[in-house]
C-alpha cells in the first residue's frame, strides 16, 4: 500500500524509530513519554486518513459495497499500531505498579499501588487486544489470531488474579479462592497457547510465575477462610472445585470405636452365704471389744 500523505509518513518513520528511543530513555517516565508522543502522533495521521478517505471517492464506493479500500487497510495498520503501542505502554505500567504493590514499595516517587490499579489496567489492555482480533485480515493470518488469543486468556488471568487478591485484602476468602480458581484456568489456556507458538519463552516463563503465584494466594485464602468459617462442619467444607486437594475437614466426622464391655454379676443373688449366728452370740455374751476399750478409758468394767 502507497502512503501519500506526508503526516502518515512521518509518523511511521517515528515508530520505526521508536525502539532506538526506548532503549536510550533512563527510566519509566521517559519511556512513558516516548509511548505518549507516539499515540499522539498516531491520533493525528488517523485523522488525516479517515479526512482523506470521507473525500477519495473510491475509498467511499469500496466501503458501501462492504470492501476494504487501500486506504482502509492503512487505517486498519494504523489502528494496529495504535493498540499496539498502547498495549506496551499499558505493560510498562504494570510492571511499575506490581513493584509498588507491596506496601512502602514506591517506585520513581509514585505512589503505593492497589490491586484495583491493576484490574484498570488489565481491562484496558484486554479491550485493545480485543480491538486488534477485530481487525480485518487478522484471522487470515492464523498465528497472528493464535497469538491475539493466547494474549487475551493472559490478560484475563491476570485481571482475575488481581481482582481475587482485592478481595482478599478485603477479607472476603471464598470470592477470592473462586477467582484465584479462575485465574488459574485462564493462565493454563494462555499456556498452552504459547508452547505452540515460536519465540514464546518469555511469556511462558511469565505464565509460569503467574500460575505459581496464584497457587499460593489460594492455598493462603482457602486456610484464612477455613479459619474464619462458622463451626458447622457444612459450612467449613470448602470445596470450590479443588479436585480432592482441600484441607481437612474440622470438626471430623464421627467413626465407630471398640467400645469397653460392661459386666454385670448376675449370680451373686444366688449365692448361699455360711450363717454367723454363733459367732454373733458369743460377742454377744462377752461384751465385745468394744467394752473393753471402754473400760480402760473411762474405768468402767467388773468391779
Amino acid at each position: 500500500v502507497s502512503v501519500k500523505q506526508e503526516q502518515v509518513r512521518l509518523f511511521l518513520l517515528s515508530y520505526q524509530e521508536s525502539s532506538s528511543d526506548l532503549q536510550a530513555a533512563p527510566d519509566t517516565n521517559s519511556k512513558l513519554e516516548v509511548y505518549e508522543k507516539l499515540l499522539m502522533d498516531c491520533k493525528d495521521a488517523m485523522q488525516v486518513l479517515r479526512g482523506e478517505m470521507r473525500e477519495d471517492p473510491a475509498a467511499r464506493a469500496a466501503q458501501v459495497e462492504g470492501k476494504t479500500s487501500q486506504l482502509g487497510y492503512l487505517l486498519s495498520y494504523l489502528t494496529y499500531i495504535r493498540n499496539t503501542i498502547t498495549i506496551q505502554r499499558n505493560l510498562l505500567m504494570a510492571d511499575t505498579f506490581k513493584a509498588s504493590l507491596n506496601p512502602g514499595a514506591a517506585v520513581d516517587g509514585r505512589r503505593t499501588a492497589k490491586p484495583q490499579d491493576l484490574v484498570r489496567l488489565y481491562d484496558i489492555i484486554l479491550q485493545n487486544v480485543e480491538e486488534l482480533r477485530q481487525l480485518p485480515g487478522i484471522q487470515d493470518d492464523a498465528n497472528m489470531a493464535q497469538t491475539l488469543e493466547a494474549q487475551s486468556d493472559a490478560c484475563k488471568a491476570y485481571r482475575s488474579f488481581y481482582i481475587a487478591k482485592s478481595y482478599a485484602v478485603n477479607q472476603k476468602w471464598k470470592e477470592a479462592v473462586a477467582l484465584y480458581d479462575q485465574a488459574l484456568s485462564q493462565g493454563k489456556a494462555a499456556l498452552d497457547l504459547y508452547r505452540s507458538l515460536p519465540d514464546s519463552a518469555d511469556r511462558i516463563g511469565e505464565l509460569d510465575g503467574l500460575l505459581a503465584e496464584v497457587t499460593a494466594n489460594k492455598s493462603s485464602s482457602h486456610a484464612s477462610c477455613i479459619l474464619d468459617s462458622p463451626t458447622t462442619p457444612d459450612e467449613q467444607d470448602l470445596t470450590l472445585n479443588d479436585t480432592g486437594k482441600n484441607m481437612v475437614t474440622f470438626p471430623p466426622a464421627f467413626q465407630p470405636i471398640p467400645c469397653k464391655p460392661l459386666f454385670f454379676d448376675l449370680a451373686l443373688n444366688h449365692v448361699e452365704f455360711p450363717s454367723l449366728q454363733d459367732r454373733l452370740a458369743e460377742q454377744k455374751r462377752g461384751g465385745g471389744i468394744a467394752n473393753l476399750v471402754k473400760g480402760w478409758f473411762w474405768g468402767g468394767g467388773n468391779k
